[in-house]
């Protein structure tokens, strides 16, 4: 677990130097906006680890409040579609309610260590796109789910989730090639959440999921990748490792 807060905390400078690069030329209200993100995130990541280095029992809290938390969100959300005369109710929950379903089984089977290693792999992905797209970003993802998602931000966070999903690998037994396999499944769950969360925020016709986390929104705002990405690597890890 340490190896994996280095790992974390080398990150952060480096897409802290990034962010600096890509921070010159906007308004020092942006400037600051995009600092105190920053600062947000590498704060929930360090609690995230926290929580993991402390036991299965605490980590299960964290994450059980996670999903609790993000479902009042959803709730809150599809109330709002229904407002603005949009019903995506039952394909929302359903995609909802399994994905918790096999994450929280997820949790229950994996190692502590296996779970932050894939929440480090989101992390990366999550981070590297953000700072890449700010500063390379020209060609939109999903102009009408995500405006601000590009494809040169995607492969950025791409190529930074992969470095990590090979530098952390050995920490819990995966080869190289095997952790590019899984750093790939990772980066695909996560981004499919977080498309999929914008979606219904665009239904909803609001930006962010609450207020809870300054410049990041609710609690599904910043762990949109983590569940689906967790849900997906759980039974990856159980018949392929037999975690």
């Amino acid at each position: 677990m340490r190896l994996l807060m280095v790992i974390s905390l080398g990150c952060f400078v480096a897409g802290g130097i990034l962010l600096l690069i890509a921070s010159r030329n906007v308004s020092s209200h942006e400037r600051r906006a995009r600092w105190i993100k920053f600062a947000v995130y590498f704060a929930v990541v360090m609690t995230i680890l926290a929580t993991a280095q402390a036991g299965k029992f605490w980590l299960q809290l964290l994450m059980g409040t996670i999903i609790a938390v993000g479902a009042f969100e959803v709730m809150r959300a599809l109330r709002l579609a229904r407002a603005a005369s949009e019903h995506p109710s039952f394909q929302v929950w359903a995609a909802y309610g399994l994905i918790a379903a096999v994450c929280w089984l997820s949790l229950s089977d994996l190692a502590t260590g296996t779970v932050a290693y894939v929440y480090i792999v989101v992390a990366a992905f999550d981070g590297f796109s953000q700072v890449t797209g700010q500063m390379l970003g020209r060609r939109r993802l999903a102009p009408t789910i995500s405006p601000g998602k590009t494809l040169e931000g995607v492969a950025g966070g791409l190529f930074g989730a992969l470095g990590i999903a090979i530098l952390a690998g050995p920490l819990i037994g995966q080869t190289p090639l095997a952790a590019v396999q899984v750093g790939l499944l990772i980066c695909l769950a996560g981004l499919a959440g977080d498309l999929s969360a914008s979606w219904l925020k665009r239904r909803a016709r609001i930006k962010d999921f609450g207020r809870v986390l300054p410049q990041h929104g609710g609690i599904l705002d910043r762990f949109d990748s983590l569940l689906p990405a967790l849900a997906l690597c759980g039974p990856w890890f159980h018949f392929h490792i037999g975690q």
